[in-house]
């Protein structure tokens, strides 16, 4: 079991306001536009991809911005993490913001909750690295070993399947 859940908690509310941000900031602000039509970008890229293409596309970038939030986490105390989360949450939000002028946000919802438990995994991974970051400040394990590895494993697995949902089912 996840011992400080409060961590985890945090990384979850975190989310939850950048996308309230997200949703409630000007969309119609240049830069909000800018930062959604980038994002936009490089999901049209994931259309013209086949679905395994798509598949291992977003695996990996998954992977990489996961194992950037435990090492990152890990260097930061953990405040890392809390930042990287609330960004993604805007940015989430400013994309559903902007959809809510042309789509109902039910629609919106179902097209995006589907596959977005991958967002899970990323907070495991940013768990892990808070765990890390207080086993080097306090110089002593605070978790097993294996209970590490568990997690990562059971991240990785969330994160496979949310990819595997998003590239066969989501997007086609």
């Amino acid at each position: 079991m996840i011992r400080n859940i409060g961590y985890i908690i945090i990384l979850f509310i975190f989310y939850f306001i950048g996308g309230l941000f997200g949703i409630f900031s000007g969309v119609n602000d240049s830069r909000t536009t800018e930062l959604v039509e980038s994002s936009s970008s490089n999901s049209n890229i994931l259309f013209d991809l086949q679905p395994y293409e798509r598949f291992v596309f977003i695996f990996k970038n998954n992977m990489i911005v996961s194992i950037k939030s435990l090492i990152f986490g890990t260097f930061s105390l953990g405040i890392f993490p809390i930042i990287f989360i609330f960004y993604n949450g805007f940015v989430l939000g400013c994309m559903i913001g902007r959809c809510m002028h042309f789509l109902p946000l039910r629609l919106i919802l179902k097209s995006t909750l589907p596959h977005s438990f991958e967002f899970i995994g990323i907070i495991i991974f940013s768990y892990i690295g808070f765990v890390l970051s207080v086993c080097l400040f306090l110089k002593k394990m605070t978790h097993k070993v294996s209970t590490l590895i568990y997690y990562v494993l059971t991240a990785i697995i969330i994160i496979f399947i949310a990819a595997i949902i998003e590239s066969y089912v989501s997007m086609s």
